[in-house]
């Protein structure tokens, strides 16, 4: 195995303090040490998780080498942060040096029980701090061995913590109420309206703080939260977002002061459940509120199921038609090429039948996104590059007689985006377009960097934040979205098409896409008379250098002819024989030897007689047998340690990403995939593994 790669020198260092007096003192202490860092700094621990998660608005922030905590601070304090940190799989590896002005004996060592790796107090002595982050430099870099990076899934892998444990409670048990609220009255209050007019039903635990709050849920499974919006450690609708980023699934309640008030309707649109005034808690309003909650999300959740299994009807009705024109356009090319009257066309047809196969891919992402049920890959990206590269499938979709403009901004930002979601984006839009238009009229794709106020982002999505957001739109002259439909047209299945056209799925598609990204969607008309329609999806503004991205529908280089294969020695697994014989066919080209087997079974026999040449598997992650595809990698890696291995699949979403750390185009291609794909991952990963058979 390769060497771990040394930690650079220049570290990015985490400032978690709410005094402006002591972030400046700390940063002239950092800067006396003589250390190369850049600081980032946050003002407590909610702000610090949301840095660590990279959500917004950090969400191109860096991953600190070195994280300085003070301990008291509002909303949720260095105490609780830390103990969050030292729970996470991920962010546990960071070192902590907590830095605050307690000497208190029970804070230095509930701080280290904690697993603080290091404790200094303010004021901080320059001298005395020079050496300790000497100290601390030379040991965590240079002495023990700690990872580089975040694992490909560090994003996800930092939120596990915020899931409760389930726990199960006998049937009958009364339903556990978290009541967060710092008034003592109000507290008892809530108690014995409960106990008097609901007793037996609930079980109450009490917290005084948003950051006590915080704890409960991270430590239990509470079937309702009851918080009041003015608390010691943070007020307002940020009560609501900091809860329901802690747990998505539990019902809110919040307390407002009075009806006259519009706090209640702001915290639903933050995604409260219900509000009831304080003066409502004496009597039975207060129990009924509480059953209500819990009520409403059981039936939500009883809805969603059966919306699952209606929307498999509903798909194999509606989709159906689209896919049977996709492989009566297939098989009708074949005939054609076969019949060899046209042997000078065949170039074009066989780009029709790529073209055609890219369009099902299409569709099926389409699907397998709207259920949820996609991988979800995002990379820092150049819209504008994008709009460019798919424009070229476009124009073939769209045909001669509906022309496509390109009004790019030329000074677009980035945003951090999944490609592959982007073209479906573009391509669902463009056919609506098309379909509006009937057939006659310009379709025009524009972007557009703009800053979104306070006003505009509640009138657009009320869960949209204000900020700089870059928007893709796409532009029709068609009639335009009537006013009585504008509101539904993002609601999944509901289509102004007949029956044998579409699904209703596109746009509640793009909603869904939008707000897994962190940004909204919206529906307007064109021109000043009314018509025509404008479907924009806003991004928020990234502004890193761009990444390297997967191979998309319009294809990328041939990245293998760059670094030769010829003579390694691949292990393939795929179960379709058709296609198993033409992956085999297209890397015996490239020089290969390959051995192919139908399951992990047959895989197996050939690595026990032919493991020691073997270079690299390909390996379907779904293939039949009593071996699955990942459990025969764990057997071979067993034996040969960073062997390099690459997965194929059609459906990637119910597979463990974490642990398997598929990354498309690096160790994993999404089938339909096209030769460049697979041959230019099989090169990247023979290269990453230091084979020394690709350079």
């Amino acid at each position: 195995m390769s060497p771990s790669p040394t930690v650079p020198r220049a570290l990015n260092i985490l400032l978690v303090e709410d005094s402006p007096t002591d972030r400046l003192i700390t940063r002239a202490a950092l800067k006396n040490t003589g250390l190369a860092s850049t600081i980032h700094m946050v003002g407590n621990g909610v702000e610090a998780l949301a840095f660590l998660r990279h959500e917004p608005p950090y969400a191109d922030a860096p991953r600190p080498q070195l994280i300085l905590l003070d301990l008291n601070m509002p909303r949720m304090d260095g105490r609780a942060l830390l103990e969050v940190l030292k729970r996470d799989p991920v962010l546990r590896l960071i070192p902590v040096v907590v830095l605050t002005t307690s000497a208190s004996p029970d804070d230095i060592a509930g701080a280290y029980a904690a697993q603080a790796n290091s404790y200094i107090t303010k004021p901080v002595d320059f001298r005395d701090f020079r050496a300790a982050m000497r100290c601390l430099e030379q040991y965590w870099f240079d002495v023990v061995t700690v990872p580089a990076a975040l694992p490909a899934q560090a994003p996800d892998l930092a939120r596990t913590h915020t899931a409760p444990p389930e726990r199960a409670r006998p049937a009958g048990a009364p339903a556990l109420v978290l009541l967060v609220e710092d008034s003592p009255s109000d507290t008892l209050i809530c108690r014995k309206a409960l106990e008097r007019f609901a007793p037996n039903v609930f079980e109450v635990v009490t917290a005084g703080t948003l950051t006590d709050a915080l704890m409960a849920l991270s430590a239990r499974r509470f079937d309702v939260v009851l918080t009041d919006l003015g608390l010691p450690d943070s007020s307002g609708r940020d009560v609501v977002q900091v809860l329901r980023r802690q747990d998505a699934e539990v019902p809110i309640v919040v307390l407002t002061g009075n009806a006259a008030s519009t706090t209640g309707p702001d915290a639903i649109s933050m995604g409260a459940d219900d509000y009831l005034q304080k003066s409502e808690m004496q009597g039975t309003a207060l129990s009924r509120a509480l059953r209500f909650a819990i009520q409403r999300r059981q039936v939500r959740d009883e809805r969603m199921q059966l919306q699952r299994i209606e929307t498999v009807g509903r798909l194999a009705a509606g989709v159906a038609h689209d896919f049977n024109n996709l492989l009566g356009a297939i098989a009708a090319t074949a005939e054609v090429l076969r019949s060899d009257e046209e042997p000078e066309a065949r170039g074009e047809f066989l780009d029709d039948i790529t073209e055609t196969v890219q369009r099902g891919r299409a569709l099926t992402r389409q699907l397998l996104s709207s259920t949820r049920q996609d991988r979800f890959d995002p990379r820092t990206l150049d819209l504008n590059d994008v709009v460019r590269t798919t424009s070229r499938l476009l124009h073939r979709l769209l045909g001669p007689r509906i022309p496509m403009q390109l009004a790019l901004d030329p000074s677009a930002p980035t945003v951090r985006a999944d490609i592959h979601q982007m073209e479906q984006v573009l391509v669902n839009l463009c056919v609506n377009a098309a379909d509006a238009m009937e057939g006659t009229g310009t379709v025009t794709i524009r972007t557009e960097a703009l800053l979104v106020d306070a006003e505009r982002a509640a009138h657009i999505d009320a869960a949209m934040r204000p900020g700089r957001y870059l928007a893709l739109r796409v532009e029709d002259d068609g009639p335009g979205i009537p006013a009585d439909i504008r509101s539904r047209i993002f609601e999944p299945f509901f289509t102004t098409k007949s029956d044998d056209r579409g699904t209703g799925l596109g746009l509640a598609t793009m909603r869904h896409i939008a707000r897994q990204h962190g940004g909204a969607v919206e529906a307007s008309s064109s021109h000043e008379d009314g018509t025509g329609a404008t479907l924009s999806l806003y991004l928020p503004v990234s502004n890193a250098p761009t990444e390297p991205v997967a191979a998309s529908i319009a294809g990328t280089p041939d990245q293998a002819h760059a670094h030769p294969l010829a003579g390694t020695t691949v292990l393939l697994i795929e179960d379709e024989a058709a296609l198993r014989k033409a992956m085999a066919r297209l890397v015996e080209r490239q020089g290969c030897t390959v051995y192919a087997a139908e399951s992990a079974d047959a895989a197996w026999e050939i690595w026990q007689q032919h493991g020691s040449t073997i270079n690299a598997i390909i390996s379907d992650l779904l293939v039949p047998g009593a071996l699955s595809s990942t459990e025969l990698i764990r057997r071979i890696h067993a034996e040969r340690p960073g062997l390099p291995v690459i997965y194929c699949s059609g459906f990637s979403g119910q597979f463990g990403d974490a642990e398997l750390g598929l990354r498309e185009g690096e160790n994993f291609v999404a089938k339909p995939f096209t030769m460049e794909a697979l041959l230019g991952t099989l090169g990247h990963t023979m290269r990453a593994s230091g084979s020394p058979r690709v350079r």
